[in-house]
């Protein structure tokens, strides 16, 4: 399970961004969009300019793919506000 060595390597190096990204895209691969949200807004917090944004413009496909309405898309927005307007 490729999560599994990618979290680890996130475990091990939390500040690690493109593990992070790569950990983001395979779990929202298997439908784990909350868990893939929380480590993009993380990376967000971090460094938002990482590699062209690449975190962010993941977040805003899977709030995209979520719709509107889910509690992933509502829950993820009030928390990259309060990141970038903190």
């Amino acid at each position: 399970d490729p999560t599994t060595e990618l979290a680890d390597m996130v475990a091990k190096n939390p500040d690690n961004l493109d593990a992070r990204l790569e950990l983001a895209q395979a779990l929202a691969a298997t439908g784990r969009n909350a868990e893939a949200v929380e480590h993009l807004l993380y990376s967000i917090a971090k460094n938002r300019a990482h590699n062209d944004e690449a975190a962010r413009l993941f977040l805003l496909t899977i709030f995209e793919a979520e719709g509107p309405q889910s509690e992933v898309s509502i829950n993820g927005r009030r928390q990259l506000s309060s990141i970038l307007f903190a």
